[in-house]
């Protein structure tokens, strides 16, 4: 195991200095290259200093370590993140003077998604922050264009995306005589009419 104490040091440096932790990390990279101390041990050694621990030796290490998870602690991030729900990770560490992996765990939020199999899902399935689910069914924006243009007087459109009862509105009055074809045109390709179950384009 590699010897910080230098590297910790410098660390000290960068706080007193007024440094975020980011930039302290971003420096060290640079000095030290692959040698360099990770990113959670900078925040672990930021948040120590933010508590007015100015050595740089380890602490005697026995048994299981501490969660820090007090009420002290839960509350303290909880208005944090009531302030600014988009706030990052490091920037609750420097607010709140906790290590960097308890403030990971207070924020991260496992949602618990099933996903249809007709569905195809774009992206990660576990978020840091409540976010919105951006999913798809499958249907293409330009296909949905493409038969608007030549095949919308007969609702071809409308039936491709779902909306099979405007479809047979379409096919009977013949596009509206070319204006409801027309109309849905515009529509589609500002992005105003999607599928009929909600989902997005691919």
């Amino acid at each position: 195991m590699a010897d910080f104490r230098e590297q910790r040091a410098a660390v000290k440096f960068c706080f007193l200095l007024g440094k975020s932790g980011t930039e302290t990390l971003e420096m060290l990279k640079t000095a030290y290259k692959d040698d360099a101390m990770g990113k959670t041990q900078v925040f672990e050694w930021f948040s120590r200093f933010k508590n007015g621990e100015m050595s740089i030796d380890d602490k005697p290490r026995s048994g299981r370590p501490s969660t820090a998870r007090t009420h002290e602690n839960v509350e303290k991030i909880r208005e944090i993140i009531k302030e600014d729900r988009r706030r990052t990770i490091e920037e609750i560490v420097e607010l709140s003077g906790v290590i960097w992996s308890s403030a990971a765990r207070f924020v991260a939020v496992e949602t618990n998604c099933t996903v249809k199999s007709e569905v195809l899902c774009l992206g990660r399935r576990t978020f840091l922050k409540n976010v919105p689910c951006n999913w798809t069914g499958g249907y293409k924006w330009s296909t949905a264009l493409v038969l608007s243009i030549t095949l919308g007087g007969f609702g071809a459109d409308r039936f491709y995306l779902g909306h099979w009862q405007e479809g047979i509105g379409k096919l009977f009055s013949f596009g509206g005589l070319g204006v409801w074809t027309l109309i849905d045109v515009i529509l589609i390709s500002l992005h105003y009419l999607g599928p009929a179950d909600g989902s997005l384009y691919i």
